[in-house]
């Protein structure tokens, strides 16, 4: 009983503002991800679709998937989320813009599509 009242709230608690704007960009057409860590939140509260990425991509590891949401010809919007003690690598990254730093997260939009 413990765990189904408590987890529920720390994950609220921990990763809120995260979950939040992933929820936020759902039935857009962009792309979410995350850098400078590794999570799954992304994929199941964005509610990514599965083969919306251009068929060019389809045999990329999710590094270099990554890396391409960074830096190459994208063909739609992007948003990262990284934590705020991962910030500072991105921080002067030309692609990136800040959107907003929110309870230990950072918004980031890819400049330039």
């Amino acid at each position: 009983m413990f765990g189904a009242t408590v987890v529920p709230k720390i994950e609220r608690y921990t990763q809120g503002a995260a979950i939040d704007f992933y929820e936020s960009k759902q039935g857009q057409d962009v792309y979410v991800s995350v850098i400078g860590f590794k999570s799954y939140a992304h994929l199941f509260y964005f509610q990514k679709q599965p083969n919306t990425a251009p068929a060019s991509t389809a045999n990329m590891t999710q590094e270099e998937f990554g890396q391409w949401l960074l830096n190459g010809q994208v063909d739609k919007p992007v948003f990262f989320v990284t934590r705020i003690d991962r910030y500072e690598e991105y921080k002067n990254h030309p692609n990136l813009e800040l959107i907003e730093e929110k309870n230990g997260f950072v918004f980031l939009k890819r400049k330039n599509i």
